[in-house]
């Protein structure tokens, strides 16, 4: 049974979570902000996270996805997420779900800079977290 303040961060923290998918370290920061602290928001942290609702893993494959349509690299994926506090195993198997999905991107993204010379390509690929490969450029010219 929760304490009248983690029943408090309870609800908001499901409300939170009914908007979108978020990391652990993603709501705990929401929650801090919203003036909830102490032993209590970690308490209701777990307790989410034992019932699945809230996931680290769910998060970085709807964060992932969503990025990758957005036309970003799985480099840039991976050090947002990194930044959100999540695990690398979760990372890592996000961004492999993806492996077409980032290399059809690249190439397209690739199209749209056929205007511009190698150096300045590949600027921009690396500003987007793709890797440079050179074989790319020989079929985009």
């Amino acid at each position: 049974m929760l304490d009248k303040q983690s029943q408090e961060i309870y609800k908001k923290a499901l409300t939170l979570l009914s908007n979108r998918e978020h990391s652990k370290l993603g709501l705990r920061r929401k929650l801090l902000q919203r003036g909830f602290r102490g032993e209590s928001l970690d308490i209701v942290l777990d307790k989410l996270e034992n019932e699945g609702s809230l996931s680290d893993q769910r998060y970085a494959d709807c964060y992932a996805r969503h990025r990758c349509s957005s036309g970003f690299g799985p480099n840039r994926v991976a050090l947002e997420l990194r930044e959100e506090g999540v695990s690398d195993i979760f990372i890592d198997a996000a961004i492999s779900l993806l492996d077409f999905e980032f290399a059809s991107g690249r190439d397209r993204y690739l199209n749209k800079l056929s205007h511009l010379d190698e150096p300045a390509k590949l600027k921009k690929l690396w500003q987007r977290g793709f890797d440079y490969k050179e074989d790319a450029f020989e079929s985009s010219c």
